[in-house]
């Protein structure tokens, strides 16, 4: 299982980058603080296709609508998926490399 701390690692830096960038106002105005935020982009995605993603029903008085709780499940499932599939073909690739060798 040699994809287990690759995924850790994946995981765990773009989590603290999104605390960071919600918490605090060191990002403020950097590319880092949009990385951080388009991890919260799942749910305004899938609010364009109906999925019931969004406080309010996606509907504010200015700004942006927070995810309710469905939708940070939902966005925390998508990510931590997609970061799987990356340690897995990471290491996959890694193993591979080191047979030839």
């Amino acid at each position: 299982m040699r994809s287990t701390p690759i995924w850790i690692a994946l995981v765990s830096v773009p989590a603290i980058l999104l605390l960071l960038v919600v918490d605090t106002n060191i990002f403020h105005d950097t590319p880092l603080e949009a990385f951080g935020m388009t991890l919260l982009a799942v749910p305004y995605l899938l609010k364009q296709i109906g999925l019931p993603v969004l406080q309010n029903n996606g509907m504010g008085d200015g700004g942006w609508v927070a995810p309710n709780v469905f939708g940070w499940a939902v966005s925390v499932g998508v990510w931590l998926a997609f970061y799987w599939a990356v340690a897995s073909t990471a290491a996959r690739l890694t193993s591979a490399w080191r047979r030839t060798r």
